[in-house]
């Protein structure tokens, strides 16, 4: 597919909600220039820069599911002096975001964001504090993102109280 350009800028490609297709089939878009690969059924859109009179090519690929979705498992988060320890393992290797939010899901720190190896456990820390102090004693959530290098993208929350 090939993505022609008149003038300079942001373009932005978008598609269908497709949950409805079979799921023994993994859509990806492959930008040939970047070679960055998004999983369609997880983005509704790619964005790039175009150059004016430019032409963008891109592969979609339609291949059959193989092997295992990507899903974070085992995910724990235990208190532990003043902040906590939260674990986890990922099914295939992915860039992982872990976050601390507070009741109402709004972000209070983001812990890290590391690669993660498929069948790992991963173990990271968490001081006990916010953006700029110590956060009060209650119960938080852990949320923890993991992307693969094709755009798979699976989430899991846990629940943490503090105490102080």
């Amino acid at each position: 597919v090939n993505v022609r350009t008149e003038s300079a800028g942001t373009v932005v490609l978008r598609w269908p909600d497709l949950s409805g297709m079979p799921a023994d089939y993994r859509p990806v878009l492959v930008d040939t220039q970047s070679g960055k690969k998004t999983y369609l059924r997880t983005a509704t859109s790619y964005e790039f820069e175009a150059e004016a009179g430019g032409v963008r090519s891109f592969d979609l690929k339609l291949a059959p599911a193989t092997g295992t979705a990507l899903v974070v498992r085992s995910m724990a988060a235990a208190p532990s002096g003043s902040g906590a320890q939260v674990v986890f393992t990922l099914s295939q290797d992915a860039s992982v975001t872990a976050e601390v939010l507070n009741i109402a899901g709004r972000r209070v720190r983001t812990l890290a964001t590391v690669e993660a190896n498929g069948g790992e456990l991963t173990t990271l820390s968490w001081d006990g504090r916010g953006d700029y102090a110590p956060v009060p004693a209650g119960r938080y959530l852990v949320r923890v993102t993991a992307t693969t290098q094709d755009g798979q993208t699976a989430s899991a929350v846990t629940a943490l109280s503090i105490g102080r």
